[in-house]
């Protein structure tokens, strides 16, 4: 969750604490806002005809 200018992250499972050293993490994201982002990102790699193995970056903006 992004609150106050940070992310917040919660421990999902008690067994796998987080370090904060973690490459990525996984995220609920409402059903509106993931259509959104989906349609987005669809309509960037037909219009910059990304290939299945080109690598790009992705800013998330709050």
């Amino acid at each position: 969750m992004f609150q106050n200018g940070q992310w917040i992250i919660y421990e999902a499972r008690t067994d796998k604490p987080v370090t904060f050293n973690e490459p990525c993490v996984r995220a609920h994201v409402a059903l509106d806002a993931n259509e959104s982002a989906g349609g987005k990102y669809g309509a960037f790699v037909k219009n910059q005809r990304v290939l299945d193995t080109e690598k790009y970056n992705v800013n998330v903006v709050a």
